[in-house]
């Protein structure tokens, strides 16, 4: 089943909200995958505190679509790769809280 990461809520300031949240952050590797939809946020937490873009795109498939704060949006994975080093370029803390549950439609998951 393919796993789909799709909504950046902000870009702004140092609190803000980015992509799933979870409860707790262990340490991951980038070649870590997400065997079901709800290691998506402990991945993302992970990779997103320690700059790993490449680790981020990752979690996205080849077609994915991003929501960015703007309302625009990235599409496919070279359009999410800028989305998210540009990000990392300027925030570097991301806060933890409670992880939201995935939505899932047939193979899609968000």
């Amino acid at each position: 089943m393919p796993i789909v990461l799709a909504e950046l809520t902000s870009f702004a300031g140092p609190t803000a909200s980015i992509g799933p949240v979870v409860t707790e952050s262990p340490r991951t590797s980038t070649n870590e995958a997400a065997a079901i939809p709800e290691d998506l946020g402990r991945l993302f937490i992970a990779r997103a505190r320690v700059g790993d873009v490449e680790g981020v795109v990752a979690l996205y498939e080849s077609g994915a679509v991003l929501a960015l704060p703007d309302g625009g949006t990235a599409v496919g994975i070279d359009a999410i790769r800028a989305a998210y080093t540009r990000l990392f370029a300027v925030r570097s803390e991301f806060s933890i809280v409670e992880q939201r549950p995935a939505l899932i439609a047939g193979d899609l998951v968000l």
